[in-house]
């Protein structure tokens, strides 16, 4: 089988894997790695020299000898990017981070990387900073190449914008500069590199997440002469990586799902819980006030009634007592009526009963 039989039946073999939803084993290693077309590309030490002289074109007697890839750990991830540090001539040290969205803590996360890369630096060459003896390190470059969309507020980022200080105060002594690369700034091989992000994400909106994107992708750049010589050499890899970041989409758009789904579960248990407790308040206090009024009502019964005896029986008693001081019919159901506010009436009722017991 040609080289070329071989690449195009690996192509096909991630195809169907990815369709099947099983390529997450095949690229486990890669995922593992971390790896991004951003690193793969600038660990040639050919195209590291490229970006080098995009960079520092002045800089007409660099070759590949005199640069020396970083090997710290990456500790910045930002999507499908991984950071880049690299020494030149062992005076420079330039490190790279590549972005696909916009992130205002960039200096901040610039400073930490630096300063964990000088402390490796320190170590392998020995240097002792609590000594009498100036200890000489590299110079500093800082840079993020800036693949996004979303406006950037400027060309240069400060560290000094990350600290909290008053209006008026003094600012801090602690500083750095981050350079912001984008498609109006840069040059040769970042240039390229650009546009091949661009394309990715035009293919991304126009194919969505599927295999055709990447191939559609590495097709068009091939035809544009962007990246060409890369892409030739590293297709299947390349094809592997970008399908790495449709993995992390993929897990990510899951776990978004899942986190959406417990939030609204959260929230109609939180609803259910509220409601049942204000039924349950509502229902309670309901039955207070009603046993409260029942209460009120019987006792206000209970009182009326009493006083409705005892008023009627003290009446009987002053009828009793005008009939044996002779007053007449009229004049003791008078001031029965008066005495006890009963209508006429009743007091004549009540004058007849007494009346009848002599």
């Amino acid at each position: 089988m040609s080289e070329k039989n071989k690449e195009q039946s690996e192509i096909e073999y991630h195809n169907q894997t990815i369709k099947n939803k099983e390529y997450r084993k095949v690229l486990s290693v890669n995922r593992a790695s971390k790896d991004s077309v951003f690193t793969d590309l600038f660990s040639d030490p050919e195209y590291l020299l490229e970006l080098y002289q995009s960079l520092f074109p002045e800089d007409k007697d660099c070759t590949t000898e005199d640069l020396e890839i970083l090997s710290l750990e990456n500790i910045f991830i930002n999507g499908p990017y991984n950071d880049l540090g690299f020494l030149v001539k062992d005076k420079l040290m330039i490190l790279i981070e590549a972005q696909s969205t916009w992130n205002p803590n960039i200096p901040m996360r610039m400073l930490t990387y630096l300063t964990r890369t000088y402390r490796d630096y320190a170590l392998r060459h020995k240097f002792n900073n609590y000594g009498s003896k100036l200890e000489k390190y590299p110079k500093p470059k800082l840079y993020v190449v800036y693949t996004g969309v979303i406006p950037y507020p400027s060309e240069k980022l400060h560290l000094k914008d990350c600290f909290i200080s008053d209006e008026g105060e003094e600012e801090s002594s602690v500083d750095c500069t981050v350079n912001v690369i984008t498609s109006i700034n840069s040059s040769g091989i970042l240039t390229e590199y650009i546009s091949f992000c661009k394309i990715f994400n035009d293919m991304i909106r126009k194919y969505g997440y599927v295999l055709n994107a990447i191939t559609e992708t590495i097709r068009i750049c091939k035809n544009k002469d962007i990246l060409k010589k890369y892409l030739e050499s590293r297709e299947v890899e390349v094809t592997r990586m970008l399908a790495n970041i449709f993995d992390q989409e993929v897990e990510f758009e899951s776990y978004a799902r899942a986190l959406e789904r417990e939030m609204q579960e959260a929230t109609e248990k939180a609803v259910k819980e509220a409601t049942e407790k204000a039924v349950k308040e509502a229902t309670k206090k309901a039955c207070k006030e009603t046993e409260e009024r029942v209460s009120k009502e019987t006792a206000e019964k209970v009182s009326k009634e009493t006083e409705e005896r005892v008023s009627k029986k003290d009446a009987e008693k002053y009828i009793h007592l005008c009939i044996e001081m002779k007053l007449s019919k009229e004049e003791t159901i008078s001031r029965v009526s008066e005495a006890f506010g009963l209508l006429a009436e009743d007091s004549e009722k009540l004058f007849e009963k007494c009346k009848n017991r002599y």
